[in-house]
């Protein structure tokens, strides 16, 4: 793409990406049957302590806040969502 060789088209997630942010999305183009939402996480067993759970939130919470990582994160197609959840 950054050749010029190829396009998008559109992108499948629910918001526009923030590497191609002129791109729509295929629920804007009427396709909202195409849409995919990508889900990544950290997972723990279901007796993991609550303190475990909010270190492991907090963690994640300052990485992401990063401006070098969160930009590295989104060069890369990632959409780093301001919410985080410790459940």
């Amino acid at each position: 793409m950054q050749a010029g060789k190829a396009r998008f088209l559109a992108v499948i997630n629910p918001s526009r990406a923030a590497v191609l942010p002129d791109v729509k999305t295929v629920r804007e183009l009427g396709y909202p049957e195409l849409e995919i939402d990508g889900f990544a996480g950290f997972y723990g067993g279901r007796n993991m302590p609550e303190v475990v759970k909010a270190r492991i939130a907090a963690d994640v919470a300052a990485v992401c806040a990063d401006s070098e990582v969160r930009s590295k994160l989104e060069a890369s197609g990632h959409n780093v969502l301001a919410e985080l959840q410790a459940n």
